[in-house]
């Protein structure tokens, strides 16, 4: 985009033309910048209007003005400074093999990094089931072993276990058991209960 880059009028151009930059669409990049003069002829480029208006730039922006040893004040305000109108060629359009190396770079960076969350996330997911399948181990066991427990105080207490020391338990055909001496009615048929099975009995008159 033209503009004049020196003399009377060359600030309102500049800026004129710097405030179409933003209308531009796909726009990638924009280069201010000029050749070689003296401080009078750069006069311009440290314009406080110029600057406010490359800072409003939506792109990033490149000042190439003047000689390697020339410094303007764009060049402090845009994103990259370049020596010269050649150099910022240079820098906008990059060489395809440092693209390549850069990219190829990144790509192993990636990758690197990608393995190395990978390997983390399975080592904590290894973890948390580890944790998880003690936990549920325990969860079961407690109660298992609780019931064991029951288990063993209520075979402890069971009749059968007493029958099993060699004592009887007499019941009558209804199934009751005769505790005492009044249970026993004269010529009554009863059951008594052993440790391995029913021995079929009568009361003596």
């Amino acid at each position: 985009m033209g503009a004049r880059v020196q003399g009377d009028g060359a600030v309102d151009e500049l800026v004129r033309a710097l405030s179409l930059v933003n209308r531009i669409p796909k726009l990638d990049l924009c280069i201010i910048g000029r050749g070689g003069g003296g401080r009078e002829d750069l006069a311009a480029f440290n314009s406080e209007a110029v600057c406010r208006a490359l800072a409003a730039v939506r792109v990033p922006t490149i000042s190439a003005v003047g000689h390697e040893i020339d410094v303007s004040l764009t060049d402090l305000v845009a994103d990259v400074r370049a020596a010269t109108p050649s150099a910022a060629a240079e820098v906008a359009v990059a060489d395809r093999r440092d693209v390549v190396r850069v990219i190829d770079d990144l790509s192993i960076r990636l990758a690197s990094g990608l393995t190395g969350r990978t390997r983390l996330a399975a080592e904590r997911l290894a973890r948390t089931g580890d944790r998880l399948r003690t936990a549920v181990e325990s969860a079961i066991r407690s109660p298992r072993n609780k019931t064991d427990q029951l288990a063993v105080q209520l075979d402890a207490l069971s009749p059968l276990r007493v029958l099993a020391r060699g004592y009887a338990m007499p019941m009558n055909e209804a199934g009751r058991v005769l505790k005492r001496r009044a249970d026993f009615i004269p010529s009554e048929r009863f059951r008594l209960r052993v440790a391995d099975g029913d021995v079929r009995a009568r009361v003596e008159p």
